[in-house]
């Protein structure tokens, strides 16, 4: 049961963080709002673990792991967050649902855990042919939108990476301590990109991107990524991953709503072509199995 709560208050998290990216962006530099949300999300945490009177391990294999984690909350986070000056909050969650082929991809290649079948690579097919049309037509309107994309795919690719050389390593950490590790491993690494790009806090901030930046610290990197870690110890990058598969729609529907964001058709057609063919890559040998079944149990009568 709570894997299941973590599972769904992941669902949440992750399809309003986009918005709250793009909101948070209104404080001026984008490293400005990632840096403020990593300064909150730490205080909260080593206040959570004062609490709770947990230690936080420094020996090798903990560093390691907070290391790994530190991809994730650095890297790949302040390419999402530079990605948000030119590409709206809805097709940065369409572009992470790539996260579940890059995971297998990674997991294949790299940790050899899984094998790609042909019903596998069709869907890897069919999304990239989904993404080709969001890029060409967003390219065409927009043509710094290539910036956005290039980011993202940046992202998404070391979030993955992350998430399954995270899995692949022994370490027994809690995902609070998991979770915190990260932060303060990630936290001075945002503080030094700031000062070599002379980035300074803004003098005047609105109540929006304040709102937006304590949202993503309290939220984003204190109580999401608490349970992604919690998640992914118990089911793995894989099917952790596989909440892109929903969140899409909803942050597109939710940038329409809240931010006025315009959804042409082409955004649409290219969402369900990537969104169809990462069903097809995930189940699609399950519904190939389902139908032989099938077909053999009425051949027999």
């Amino acid at each position: 049961m709570a894997v299941i709560s973590a599972y769904l208050g992941m669902i949440i998290i992750w399809t309003t963080t986009p918005l709250a990216i793009k909101w948070s962006a209104e404080a001026g530099h984008f490293l400005v709002g990632a840096t403020g949300r990593m300064i909150i999300g730490t205080i909260l945490c080593l206040i959570i673990m004062a609490l709770f009177k947990v230690r936080l391990r420094w020996d090798k294999q903990a560093c390691y792991a907070y290391a790994i984690a530190s991809i994730s909350m650095y890297a790949a986070l302040s390419m999402t967050y530079y990605a948000s000056q030119f590409v709206s909050s809805g097709l940065i969650s369409v572009l992470f649902g790539f996260t579940p082929i890059v995971a297998s991809l990674l997991s294949v290649f790299w940790v050899k855990s899984e094998q790609i079948t042909a019903i596998q690579w069709g869907g890897m097919i069919m999304g990239v042919i989904g993404l080709s049309i969001i890029f060409n037509a967003e390219v065409a309107n927009s043509p710094q939108s290539i910036y956005g994309f290039g980011a993202l795919f940046i992202a998404v690719s070391l979030h993955s990476g992350s998430s399954v050389w995270l899995k692949s390593i022994p370490h027994n950490l809690s995902p609070l301590a998991l979770t915190t590790g990260g932060l303060l491993t990630a936290l001075p690494l945002y503080l030094l990109t700031g000062w070599i790009m002379d980035v300074h806090p803004p003098t005047d901030i609105s109540f929006k991107a304040l709102a937006a930046i304590s949202y993503l610290g309290i939220f984003g990197s204190v109580v999401g990524f608490i349970m992604y870690f919690y998640v992914l110890n118990h089911v793995g990058a894989t099917k952790t991953a596989l909440i892109t598969l929903i969140t899409p729609v909803l942050a597109l529907f939710l940038g329409m709503s809240l931010n006025n964001e315009a959804l042409e058709i082409h955004v649409w057609i290219g969402t369900m072509a990537i969104l169809s063919g990462l069903a097809l890559y995930q189940w699609g040998g399950l519904f190939a199995i389902t139908w032989k079944k099938a077909h053999l149990f009425f051949s027999f009568r």
